[in-house]
C-alpha cells in the first residue's frame, strides 16, 4: 500500500515524525491503556454480578455445560472462603451456579438423561 503522503526528502519525513511523535505516543498509550481497563471492568462486572446473583438464591446444579458429568455446588474454595461450581469428571469451574446454568437450553433428550440420574442418586 503507498504512503498516505509521499515525500521525496529523508530529512521532511524525519522532521515531519519528529514533530508528530509527541501527538502520536500518547493517543497510542491511553487507546492501550482504555482497552486494558475496559477489559478489566468488564470482567469484574461479570463476577460482582455472578456473586451478587449467587448470593439471593441457590438454583439448582445442571450438569457439566463441557462433558455432561456430575456438578459440585461448593467445587472449588479460595482461602477467604469463596465457593464456586466446578465439574467432578473434567474439572471445569464458574464463578457462581448461574454462571454455571447460562447455557444452550437442554433437549428432552438431556433433561431426561439428568432427571433419570438424579433419581438414581437418590
Amino acid at each position: 500500500m503507498p504512503p498516505i503522503l509521499h515525500i521525496q526528502s529523508a530529512l521532511i519525513r524525519r522532521c515531519c515524525l519528529i514533530l508528530l511523535m509527541p501527538m502520536l505516543f500518547p493517543l497510542i498509550f491511553f487507546l492501550r491503556i482504555g482497552k486494558a481497563m475496559m477489559s478489566a471492568f468488564t470482567e469484574f462486572a461479570e463476577m460482582f454480578s455472578a456473586i451478587w446473583k449467587g448470593m439471593e438464591e441457590e438454583a439448582p446444579l445442571l450438569p457439566c455445560p463441557f462433558c455432561g458429568g456430575r456438578g459440585m455446588p461448593h467445587g472449588w474454595r479460595t482461602q477467604g472462603g469463596a465457593t464456586g461450581p466446578a465439574c467432578d469428571n473434567c474439572g471445569a469451574t464458574a464463578w457462581s451456579t448461574d454462571t454455571w446454568n447460562t447455557r444452550i437450553p437442554l433437549t428432552e433428550e438431556q433433561m431426561q438423561w439428568m432427571r433419570d440420574h438424579q433419581e438414581e442418586e437418590a
